[in-house]
């Protein structure tokens, strides 16, 4: 008897576990682009220096607060996909929503 693709097709988790590890890696890159160095023509002692990344805190401590979000999203969805066993279309369809809630994340203001 033959087994229809349908049948068989993305019942493994780990593919399912890769794309989200996919994405939330880049969206965990994409957070660092926010960060701008600062302009080096106004930077000339350490005092300077100490100043220009004081300045950038702010945004330092968004990333950070956005970086570990994510991560915990991560861990939660990682801890969700161990505890199946195989899944199907029906369940692909549902986490397909939250691929671009992941990637709304990217921004510190999104």
């Amino acid at each position: 008897m033959a087994t229809s693709y349908n049948a068989i097709a993305g019942q493994n988790v780990e593919r399912l576990a890769a794309l989200s590890d996919g994405i939330f890696a880049v969206a965990m890159t994409l957070l660092v682009l926010d960060l701008r160095v600062p302009a080096t023509e106004l930077v000339h002692s350490e005092h300077d220096l100490w100043h220009a990344l004081a300045s950038l805190s702010p945004q330092i401590i968004m990333y950070m607060m956005s970086f570990m979000t994510l991560g915990i999203f991560w861990v939660g969805q990682q801890t969700q996909l161990n505890h199946l066993a195989r899944s199907n279309r029906s369940f692909r369809r549902g986490c397909w929503p939250s691929f671009p809630l992941t990637a709304s994340r990217c921004s510190p203001t999104g």
